[in-house]
């Protein structure tokens, strides 16, 4: 279970680092730099790859979140980086799918906290 709350510090914290640089860069204003994309790439892939480490058991506790849509995305930043524009990052970044990813594993940690207080 530590292992499991490592992981979601992890995420949550590239979660906010997206938040940061979004909130230092208004996208309809201005379009996307070469290195704001970079950086949320990076982040969204992190993200991706860091989620394949929690266990099937507790992603199943968080149903309304797409796992299998955040790996797939790590693997489109991965190996078709090519095919990746603005607008991709744009949809993340606006959207609600990094909100509800943070709710999930708020949920995941508590879960993970009650479980490590009653084997103590």
């Amino acid at each position: 279970m530590a292992k499991l709350s490592s992981t979601i510090i992890q995420i949550r914290t590239y979660i906010d680092q997206i938040a940061e640089i979004s909130q230092q860069r208004t996208l309809e204003e201005v379009p996307l730099s070469y290195v704001y994309k970079l950086a949320m790439e990076r982040l969204l892939s992190n993200i991706s790859e860091a989620t394949t480490r929690i266990p099937e058991a507790e992603k199943a506790k968080a149903p309304n979140v797409d796992w299998r849509a955040i790996a797939n995305l790590g693997n489109i930043l991965r190996h078709d980086y090519e095919n990746v524009n603005e607008n991709i990052i744009r949809d993340i970044q606006d959207g609600d799918d990094l909100v509800a990813l943070r709710a999930a594993l708020d949920l995941l940690n508590r879960d993970a906290e009650q479980v490590r207080r009653r084997h103590r």
